[in-house]
């Protein structure tokens, strides 16, 4: 299958190199953004010049697909519906959008008159919207600001996502300061600062804030934990705050707790309900456990 589950390594290509995804062989923006990060970090430490070429083609895809989306410009639609989020074809994503930044800058360092910083910049347009203007923010009362992943209301409060679309803010203002986006990478910074209560599930951790109308929530799935503590890691040394390292030091004594993976293991089991009657979608009530 490829590194980490994917399958990279026999997935077809299209004329220029770029990765194409399903039966159909469509492009896939979160996976091309994925695959070129992959090859990039190959190439870090190889110097092999297909690495290069690999993660230079998925970049160039970015740069040249982006789409006007309700006003927004910059977009990647994702041209499938999800159906427990009630949401249709043509979604977009803050996670996909922080990716895709994430991989244009890095192809800027190589080819830095090839537009894709001002690219990753248009990338970043729909982080200056709400949801309900089309963009991919969700905003409390304070101003703070929560980045989906699934952009639609009623918000899923997706963690890993947020993290995703806010390291990539924070890798754009390191190239090009606005004093705007600036302040929407310190609303996103607030928000994880006071929302990570929420995703702690002692002893383990909540992939997002969906739950259903008994106010069940199904536990992340063991490498979305690991994830979690991964993502938590990096943010504490880019923010200089250990709050994040607290936090990510006892999910990881927990993960290994056998105590902890029965308890995952029961919620699983009872999650099969959930989702085989479908009550833990949007469409049978399911919304934020915060926002109730």
């Amino acid at each position: 299958m490829g590194i980490y589950g994917e399958d990279w390594t026999v997935a077809p290509r299209d004329e220029q190199g770029v990765i194409l995804s399903g039966g159909v062989q469509k492009y896939h923006p979160v996976r091309i953004a994925r695959y070129g990060l992959h090859t990039y970090n190959v190439w870090l430490g190889s110097r092999s010049a297909s690495a290069r070429s690999e993660f230079l083609a998925q970049a160039r895809w970015l740069r040249d697909n982006q789409v006007e989306r309700l006003g927004i410009g910059g977009c990647y639609p994702l041209e499938y519906p999800l159906a427990k989020f009630g949401v249709a074809a043509g979604w977009i994503s803050a996670m996909v959008q922080g990716e895709a930044i994430s991989l244009l800058l890095r192809a800027a360092e190589h080819a830095p008159n090839d537009g894709f910083v001002d690219a990753a910049s248009s990338a970043a347009e729909p982080y200056k919207y709400d949801l309900i203007h089309g963009g991919v923010v969700w905003k409390d009362e304070t101003g703070a600001q929560f980045f989906e992943e699934v952009a639609v209301s009623p918000p899923s409060h997706i963690l890993s996502g947020h993290m995703y679309a806010l390291w990539a803010l924070y890798d754009l203002l390191h190239v090009r300061h606005s004093e705007g986006m600036h302040q929407i990478a310190d609303a996103g910074t607030r928000m994880l600062r006071r929302w990570l209560p929420h995703f702690d599930a002692a002893p383990w951790s909540y992939y997002m804030l969906l739950g259903t109308v008994n106010g069940y929530r199904n536990l992340a799935q063991l490498k979305y934990h690991a994830l979690h503590i991964a993502q938590l890691r990096v943010t504490a040394a880019f923010t200089g705050d250990a709050y994040y390292n607290e936090i990510a030091d006892r999910w990881e004594k927990q993960k290994k707790r056998p105590s902890s993976w029965f308890h995952v293991y029961a919620n699983s089991l009872m999650g099969l309900v959930y989702r085989f009657t479908h009550a833990d979608s949007v469409s049978r009530g399911a919304r934020s456990m915060v926002e109730r």
